[in-house]
């Protein structure tokens, strides 16, 4: 049986193909799932909540559940433009500034949130600023460059080894079970 053997020069084509798509995807995903957001975004969603009429609902406005749900979805609204932690902080601190003196302002609401609003609210913003999330990016993106086509080119170098090592064990097996 003959060995036949993927050239040098297309196993590296190849591996660099890949490594190249997995460069793309390994840039892009962290790009867009950043682990922070910039100070201007908090500020702006900062500003947003601020704009969200100014007054503190009593027990009596509390009994218009549908005003309180109304506002609860403008708050989940403006703060879903940040990342999930800075979403809780976020909704904390509005929570804080409407319902402050209140009881919980719906059932269907974060139990968590509602429960530790006084603590969630004087966490730290996780910021992360735009050219930080680049460098980020980028190193991601080309470690996994480096890792996948390393990998790809090993992969190509040894399966047909293996392949041509297994077929060769098998018509070894078959001519002594033949009795050869």
């Amino acid at each position: 049986m003959e060995k036949k053997k993927i050239p040098s020069k297309i196993r590296v084509f190849i591996a660099l193909v890949l490594g190249g798509i997995f460069l793309i995807g390994g840039f892009v995903v962290p790009f867009n799932n950043p682990h922070g957001n910039t100070i201007e975004e908090i500020q702006q969603v900062e500003e947003e909540i601020d704009t969200i009429p100014k007054h503190r609902l009593t027990l009596d406005e509390m009994a218009t559940i549908p005003k309180s749900e109304l506002m609860l979805e403008e708050i989940d609204k403006i703060t879903s433009s940040l990342v999930y932690t800075n979403q809780r902080i976020a909704k904390a601190k509005a929570l804080l500034l409407y319902f402050k003196e209140n009881p919980k302002p719906s059932d269907s609401y974060d139990s968590y949130l509602w429960e530790n609003r006084f603590d969630i609210s004087k966490q730290d913003w996780t910021i992360q600023n735009f050219s930080s999330r680049i460098l980020t990016s980028t190193g991601i993106g080309f470690g996994i460059f480096f890792a996948s086509s390393i990998v790809t080119y090993l992969i190509l170098t040894i399966v047909p080894w293996l392949w041509y090592f297994l077929l060769n064990r098998i018509s070894e097996l078959s001519q002594a079970i033949r009795g050869g």
